[in-house]
């Protein structure tokens, strides 16, 4: 599986915002990026998807987003 790696510093000071905008419900949340790449891979293992980066999550998901904040 591909691997995506950061510098330490950033790892522990960017911080983003994920959202589902189809969901009223849903709240968002707020990652640290290693708890980003984490949650990708776990949806790439739920939903049988295969992204490597946070763009190409936000460029085929229509009802979800990741945002650096």
């Amino acid at each position: 599986m591909y691997e995506i790696e950061i510098n330490d510093t950033i790892k522990t000071t960017l911080m983003f915002v994920y959202t589902e905008t189809d969901d009223p419900e849903h709240e968002d949340y707020v990652f640290c990026f290693e708890e980003v790449r984490d949650m990708i891979k776990q949806h790439n293992n739920y939903f049988d998807t295969n992204y490597k980066t946070i763009q190409e999550f936000n460029n085929n998901e229509p009802h979800r987003k990741i945002v650096l904040i």
